[in-house]
């Protein structure tokens, strides 16, 4: 009837190929992608924590009062070893180096990792924060390290050493 129109479209037979197919390269790109989101989590921690460090550095001498970089799970006051859900940076007015409510808050960040475990370990004086002075804006006594734990895959452990000067270095480790 009509000799110029083609019907376009596909057969059970190549719809069926097609869906294997994409399932075979779904189930084999599965797991790589999880590794991409692990080492997209890994390599974002070090930026994270390195400019968190500089501001505090920065606005303590800025404001010429101890600033104070502490865990937190509800954005409003320093709690022991939440490092994996938020970061919170104040002013310490009184240097009691909790956080008050007249003491103003500079900044608030959700971590939230799901892939690993952030955690601190600090000099004796500073075991679970970190204080930047005001003279000078380095953290005197708040010498530590920041540890980074796969969940998954212990190659995949960081250590972040931090120095009297407030300069982060990065290095695996094999424990947590």
């Amino acid at each position: 009837m009509y000799l110029y129109c083609k019907q376009y479209g596909l057969t059970l037979v190549e719809l069926v190929i097609c869906v294997c197919v994409i399932g075979i390269l779904a189930s084999i790109s599965t797991p790589y992608y999880l590794h991409i989101l692990q080492e997209r989590e890994r390599k974002n921690i070090f930026p994270l924590l390195d400019q968190h460090i500089k501001f505090a550095k920065n606005s303590a001498i800025l404001h010429h009062s101890t600033i104070i970089i502490c865990s937190t799970s509800d954005l409003q006051s320093c709690q022991d070893d939440q490092w994996n859900r938020s970061i919170l940076i104040f002013i310490d007015k009184n240097n009691n180096k909790q956080r008050d409510s007249n003491e103003p808050i500079l900044q608030e960040t959700k971590t939230q990792f799901k892939y690993g475990s952030l955690k601190w370990a600090g000099s004796i004086t500073h075991q679970k924060l970190l204080a930047f002075r005001a003279d000078t804006g380095l953290p005197r006594g708040s010498s530590g390290s920041f540890y980074y734990c796969s969940l998954d895959d212990s190659s995949l452990h960081l250590r972040f050493k931090m120095g009297q000067m407030a300069h982060l270095r990065q290095e695996s480790t094999a424990t947590c």
